[in-house]
């Protein structure tokens, strides 16, 4: 396995007025965000918003049955919270296993993000293919 890192630098303009996430009209009742409003805290409306679409990001309910939040943090210029998620299984962190959910103000959803992992509970039953030193040389 080779594992690389990649800048990502965005050459869009700045713009001179603060950005708002506030949710575009695109016909009658109808946003372009994921959700309309939600109660709870942002956290909250995170981690019930995945499971409760699990096979829109292309993983099983049992495969969101152990969610922490690793971190979150509000833009101060539009008031979203992005709340980052480690995908875990029997309380262990899942290598490159996360999700950004994006919660307005109001507790709409604005967009989710992830890179989580299909088939953990089938997965984690199987026999370890390296040992511990196999599997540090294939982490570095």
């Amino acid at each position: 396995m080779l594992l690389s890192t990649a800048l990502v630098v965005s050459l869009a303009p700045l713009v001179a007025q603060p950005a708002w996430a506030e949710p575009d009209e695109t016909g009658p009742g109808r946003t372009t965000f994921l959700t309309g409003p939600n109660e709870g805290a942002p956290n909250e409306i995170a981690v019930r918003y995945l499971r409760a679409h699990p096979a829109e990001h292309g993983v099983s309910a049992a495969d969101l049955s152990d969610l922490a939040v690793a971190s979150s943090y509000t833009s101060p210029h539009n008031g979203v919270t992005h709340v980052n998620l480690a995908q875990r299984h029997k309380d262990l962190e899942i290598f490159g296993a996360t999700a950004t959910v994006n919660v307005a103000r109001d507790g709409s959803v604005v967009f989710v993000g992830d890179s989580l992992v299909t088939g953990l509970p089938e997965a984690a039953t199987k026999v370890a293919a390296l040992d511990a030193v196999e599997a540090v040389r294939a982490a570095a």
